[in-house]
This record gives structure tokens, C-alpha cells and sequence, in this order.
């Protein structure tokens, strides 16, 4: 839309004092109330009175404006975040010519083939990672503590300097005890303070602060058949990321729901009666890292 456009809509609320109603849950309820008069033109027939449809349809582009405004939102900046979205859920190979929903586009949900026999001996071999897992999960409520950034350090492999460290760790508390944390916010703010995009370690974050979260390594990509985004923006490298930890998570809660993933629980709870106590999630992860899935 033209700028001088822009500003004769502006100009309209100004000269009306309108600008005290234009509240985001009045311009909403506009915006929904216009599309509907839209629809209205096309109630009882495909064909609609062409000049009644232009001045709806104006209605409604007027309130976005309105919206835009009361939010401080950039046009341009928002629908080339959304369309960087929807390209990455919609990829051309799979949904050219289809109407389906991305969901609805995805591959069947991927069954691991893991020895399972191995993959628990290999585990029970590992007595003093799980010991120091446990640990871990102990001192979690405390994360000012050295041990447990100590012990997380060891454990999550969290090579980088004391500098970086001290800013993950103090982003991980401001998070803790917060509700509806999720991984975009984490990658987001520890983007912000360390100035790299870091979605491993902030899944890794995340699934310490919400044990039920899966966590994000090169070995669920490879076995998801994903890739981590490398090229583009740190905006659109991150946008791409959501989405596809976003896959990870509903792998996870798909496979949750199979008899194999009840069978793996059952034998890791069996054999590892210590760590009875973790998230189904994590019990999983254990078992696809020590079985190395093909």
C-alpha cells in the first residue's frame, strides 16, 4: 500500500478522535466483523456485486492498517517472517497442486529400527552418566548453584567459554518457573545475549526446564531426516528452526503413542529401575543415542 494511502487512513481516525478506541481487541473484533460482510456478498451465490465486494474488502484492509499501527508492527517485516514459514510447511515438491494442510504433507511418522537388546546393555554400561544425569535433575531447582552448572556442563557437552556460560546460565534462570516457555523464545533471547543462534542448547534448555520436551542434537536430525538451517538470516535461520523442532516434537508425541515406544519404556524401566523417574521423553532419547538408530 502507498505511503500517502497510509496516511490519509491515519489522517481519518486523527480528525475523528478514533484513536482512543483503536485498542487490539476493538480492531480484532472489527476486522472479524468486516471479513464477514465480505463473505456476506457471496451468502447465496458464487457471484457477488463487484462494487459492494471492493468496498468491503477496503473495510477490511483499513482495519489491518488500524491494527498495524496500535501494535507498532511492520508490514512487510511480518509477512516475510510468515512467508518464510509457510515455505518451509508448504515445500513445493510436496504441496504443489494440493490443498492439504502441511500436517497432512508429512512423510508417515518415521520408525526407528534399534536393537533394543543392545541398546540396553550399552545403557546400563553407562552407570555413571546415569548416575551423574540423575544428579543433575537433582540440583535442577537451583540453578545459581556451581554444581549443577557444572554437572550440566559436563553432561550436555556445553563447550564454550566462561563468558557465554555465565549469560546461558542466567538466562536459564530468568526462564525458570515461567509459564509457556517454548523453544522459540529461548533460541531468540540467547541469540540476543550471546549473539549466536544456538538451537541445540536452547532445546537443551528448555527440555531441563520441561523434562516432557525432547531435546534438539545432530542425531535426531539425522534420524528425522531434518537439517539445521545454515544460510539466510539470523531472523529467518531462527524462524526455521521453530519449525523444525516443531517436527521434533511431534514425532515424539506420535511415536509416544506406538506399542514400540511402550515396549522401550517398559524395558528401560525394568532394567534401570534408578532412573524410573524421568520423562517417557527422555527415556526414549536415551534409548535412540545408545542404539545408534539407523
Amino acid at each position: 500500500m502507498k505511503q500517502s494511502t497510509i496516511n490519509r487512513i491515519r489522517k481519518f481516525s486523527s480528525d475523528r478522535d478514533w484513536g482512543q478506541y483503536h485498542t487490539a481487541p476493538n480492531i480484532a473484533k472489527s476486522i472479524a466483523i468486516e471479513a464477514a460482510e465480505l463473505l456476506e456478498c457471496y451468502q447465496w451465490s458464487d457471484e457477488a456485486d463487484i462494487e459492494h465486494v471492493k468496498e468491503e474488502l477496503a473495510d477490511v484492509i483499513v482495519y489491518c492498517q488500524n491494527m498495524l499501527d496500535c501494535l507498532h508492527l511492520d508490514v512487510d517485516a511480518i509477512v516475510n517472517s510468515k512467508m518464510t514459514k509457510n515455505e518451509a510447511k508448504y515445500p513445493v515438491e510436496k504441496a504443489r497442486g494440493s490443498s492439504k494442510k502441511y500436517t497432512e504433507l508429512e512423510d508417515q511418522l518415521f520408525m526407528p529400527s534399534i536393537d533394543l537388546d543392545t541398546a540396553m546393555e550399552q545403557l546400563k554400561a553407562r552407570k555413571t552418566e546415569n548416575v551423574k544425569y540423575m544428579e543433575l535433575l537433582d540440583l535442577a531447582e537451583n540453578i545459581d548453584n556451581p554444581e549443577f552448572q557444572r554437572k550440566f556442563t559436563y553432561f550436555y557437552r556445553l563447550r564454550r567459554d566462561e563468558e557465554w556460560r555465565g549469560k546461558y546460565y542466567a538466562l536459564m534462570k530468568d526462564f525458570q518457573g515461567q509459564k509457556n516457555i517454548d523453544f522459540g523464545m529461548i533460541q531468540l533471547r540467547l541469540w540476543q545475549a550471546t549473539g549466536n543462534i544456538e538451537s541445540s542448547f536452547s532445546s537443551k534448555m528448555l527440555a531441563t526446564l520441561d523434562p516432557s520436551k525432547p531435546i534438539w542434537d545432530a542425531n535426531v536430525l539425522k534420524m528425522l531426516r531434518l537439517k539445521a538451517p545454515i544460510s539466510g538470516t539470523p531472523e529467518k535461520r531462527m524462524s526455521l528452526a521453530v519449525l523444525i523442532y516443531d517436527k521434533i516434537c511431534r514425532w515424539y508425541e506420535g511415536f509416544m503413542k506406538t506399542g514400540i515406544a511402550a515396549e522401550m519404556i517398559t524395558r528401560f524401566d525394568r532394567e534401570l529401575p534408578e532412573m524410573k523417574e524421568i520423562s517417557a521423553v527422555k527415556k526414549i532419547d536415551f534409548i535412540l543415542w545408545a542404539g545408534g538408530a539407523q
